[in-house]
């Protein structure tokens, strides 16, 4: 049974090679992005192709220091034949340090377009095309290159207001289909401009005419689903019960007219005017909850208005999926360990965020083709194990088809569990250890133990 599903897999990739569509990010599409950006760069060792390939992996392995890496990288050189790498990870940090942000994010987005071209037509929203947007918080060293950008959220406090880490903030587009970062943005997580709102204002251009936005409560503002309709944009997202009180809580299923209000922050004085004073929408009643269970009431709020062509139940169908984005975010942040950045400036927080889009695109990546090839959704897939089996592929020079085989049938081999209508406790077993929490800079703190110390060597 084993090797008939291994033939039948191995047959399936030949015709993928052979239909052109193998989507996989080669040395070819690297020079691209190079020669796209004008990059020039001395012959060494560290060539940019070697540099990405290193940054990969440390963002892949559980031990994400340059020291771990360069140990790799050392293993690695030698099982190809080429020169022998320096023990200092020096030269490693340069390198990283000489490539520019955008040829991170290039090379992120370009994995996000040759997934997208290997989409089942059956993966999508039967109604048209639809991205997911979203956005979260990640924390980063306490240093005062990244405070010169990022702020920490406990900045007020008169006390301490050194204690804390920097926070910032990312707002990501990600696709449906294949799960995919279509692009990011990141800010600060304090000041003029850094909301989640508007950061969705740039990242407009992830859109085409008549794809389908699909956003929690925070999306269905009216800036964003006025903005959405004049780029002939769909939106479907969840509207606030508060909301709902002016509008009518008896509502099922109507087309109502929203009124524009008063303007926020998330637009200029001029796009603000620029949009027009009413609008019409589909409020959509949705009842949460299996039969015997205490229910929730949800209003689902979309600009598609015609009943008959799109019926409720489809609306529903979709807004549920729209977990699939916290899900996302919690392959990024915890299993490729995004939750924590520990780069000292700014510019090597970016790219940092970067590479880990990039690792997150190339198992979205890999996913795909397995999903295409076993005839499964991508997102029914195990994100896990695709990211265990490629950080074992990567010590290898150039993996064969022979590993591609193996890679697609492991996928395959581990779906994720449905389990619908889960109810779990949000509570921890494990008893957390018996120490106080840190509430004042780690210097001032030993300072005032040190001090402690002296008076009783003195007594």
């Amino acid at each position: 049974m084993a090797k008939n599903r291994s033939s039948l897999l191995d047959c399936q990739l030949k015709k993928l090679k052979s239909d052109g569509i193998a989507s996989t990010l080669s040395r070819d599409h690297v020079s691209e992005i190079i020669r796209a950006l004008n990059l020039s760069f001395r012959e060494r060792i560290f060539t940019p192709i070697l540099t990405l390939y290193a940054f990969i992996y440390q963002c892949l392995e559980d031990d994400s220091s340059c020291r771990r890496t360069v140990a790799h990288l050392i293993i690695f050189l030698k099982k190809s034949r080429k020169k022998v790498l320096a023990p200092s990870s020096g030269s490693y940090c340069k390198a990283r340090s000489l490539l520019p942000v955008e040829f991170f994010s290039l090379t992120a987005k370009k994995i996000n377009l040759l997934t997208e071209k290997i989409i089942n037509p059956t993966w999508q929203w039967k109604h048209g095309v639809v991205k997911i947007v979203d956005g979260t918080c990640i924390s980063m060293a306490d240093t005062k290159s990244n405070l010169t950008q990022f702020q920490k959220p406990n900045s007020r406090n008169k006390i301490h207001p050194e204690a804390g880490f920097p926070v910032g903030r990312i707002a990501a587009v990600f696709n449906f289909a294949t799960g995919g970062v279509i692009d990011l943005v990141i800010a600060s997580y304090m000041g003029k401009g850094s909301g989640e709102l508007s950061l969705m204002h740039r990242l407009w251009h992830c859109f085409n005419q008549g794809d389908t936005l699909l956003g929690d409560t925070l999306y269905a503002s009216y800036p964003i689903v006025a903005t959405a309709l004049q780029k002939n944009i769909h939106v479907v997202a969840e509207i606030r019960p508060s909301r709902m009180k002016r509008l009518g809580k008896k509502i099922t299923d109507k087309v109502v007219k929203l009124e524009k209000g008063y303007k926020n922050s998330s637009l200029s004085k001029e796009e603000f005017e620029a949009l027009p004073q009413v609008i019409y929408v589909r409020i959509i009643k949705l009842i949460c909850g299996p039969a015997g269970f205490r229910t929730r009431t949800k209003w689902i709020l979309t600009t598609h208005l015609d009943a008959k062509k799109i019926p409720a139940i489809d609306i529903a169908a979709l807004y549920r999926q729209r977990w699939q984005a916290e899900l996302h975010f919690r392959s990024i942040k915890t299993i490729l360990k995004l939750d924590f950045i520990n780069a000292q400036t700014p510019t090597m927080v970016e790219k940092q965020i970067w590479v880990h889009m990039i690792v997150y695109n190339l198992v979205r990546m890999r996913i795909a083709e397995a999903g295409l090839i076993g005839g499964k959704l991508p997102r029914h897939l195990s994100f896990r194990a695709a990211q265990q089996f490629i950080a074992e592929l990567l010590g290898k020079d150039r993996p064969s088809d022979e590993d591609l085989v193996l890679l697609y049938a492991f996928i395959l081999a581990n779906p994720v569990g449905q389990r619908p209508d889960r109810s779990e406790p949000r509570a921890i077993k494990s008893r957390k250890k018996n120490y106080a929490l840190l509430r004042e800079p780690r210097n001032i703190a030993a300072q005032r133990l040190h001090k402690k110390s002296k008076v009783r060597t003195c007594a």
